[in-house]
């Protein structure tokens, strides 16, 4: 069985001027191309297309009349069909290898003229290939590179805050300047005097190889590291007591759903037990009813 389309159904493709004429009434009803989709501009699409397809109609009276769907549809072959051939020389473009780039074709007149309805569409394309870029400008070499390192201030990008003097090791050298700092006795303010160079100048004195220097300099460097231990060591007790009482909490919480459970059973339990007594005193009293003899007589006044 074949289902091939009766010439009816199908409408006669537009001939070549006729795909002109389509293209200039579109031309002069450029609001039928417009990308916004508010109302009103909806509306004066409907409207420009209604206007299209009668004077199309009318400029060909003695031809089958077409109406809005058959004509959209021929714009947009002759618009695909536009954009396909000029992406075929975009691909041209891009194969030259740095070449020049190919002779542009030459449209007639129905592309020149849909090319100028769709030309933002056609120029982003022209601008994705290398042919521009011939050649790049190679800088020359220096004539004698440097070795010697570049000369750093360590004075002004280097600052040393109080909370890292007792990091800095007695082999770095005497320090510049100090940290003023406030020593108390008690509650009266005795001196005011610099960690750093009062630091420096008992090591320089007794020595950095003596035991005392190295002694203040493994105590210095030991003491956060301790203090990071403790805290470890508490946060690691800490975490193990929340452990403990989280498993103790889930114990509780299971045993008291289990005991809810033997709760829930021991109800039903009574519950069958009472149905069972209930039954058992309706089947009594019905075969009470049934056997008529043993009723007892009533007399009425």
């Amino acid at each position: 069985m074949t289902t091939a389309i009766s010439p009816r159904d199908k409408a006669p493709a537009l001939t070549y001027q006729q795909k002109l004429t389509l293209v200039n009434l579109i031309i002069e009803h450029k609001v039928v191309l417009s990308r916004d989709n508010d109302y009103d501009n909806i509306n004066k699409k409907k409207a420009g297309w209604k206007k299209i397809t009668e004077c199309f109609n009318s400029t060909y009276p003695f031809q089958e009349k077409k109406n809005e769907t058959q004509l959209k549809r021929s714009w947009e072959y002759i618009r695909n069909k536009l954009k396909k051939l000029h992406g075929e020389y975009i691909k041209k473009k891009r194969a030259t290898g740095g070449g020049p780039p190919p002779t542009p074709p030459k449209y007639g007149a129905l592309m020149e003229a849909t090319a100028s309805l769709i030309g933002y569409e056609l120029e982003f394309a022209d601008q994705q290939y290398d042919s521009f870029c011939r050649e790049l400008p190679i800088a020359p070499a220096p004539a004698e590179v440097s070795t010697a390192p570049a000369h750093i201030n360590f004075s002004e990008s280097f600052i040393l805050n109080e909370a890292d003097i007792e990091w800095v090791s007695a082999e770095d050298g005497p320090l510049t300047s100090g940290i003023p700092v406030e020593v108390y006795d008690g509650e009266n303010l005795i001196k005011e005097a610099s960690v750093c160079s009062t630091a420096r100048s008992d090591l320089q004195a007794t020595g950095p190889s003596t035991s005392a220097g190295q002694s203040l300099q493994r105590g210095k460097k030991r003491k956060p590291q301790t203090e990071r231990e403790e805290c470890f060591k508490k946060l690691k007790d800490s975490h193990i007591e929340i452990n403990e009482l989280t498993m103790k909490m889930m114990n509780e919480k299971h045993r008291k759903e289990l005991e809810l459970l033997d709760l829930r059973a021991e109800v039903y339990r009574k519950s069958i037990s009472t149905m069972g007594e209930v039954i058992s005193m309706c089947r009594a009293v019905k075969n009470t009813f049934e056997n008529k003899e043993n009723l007892p007589n009533f007399q009425f006044p």
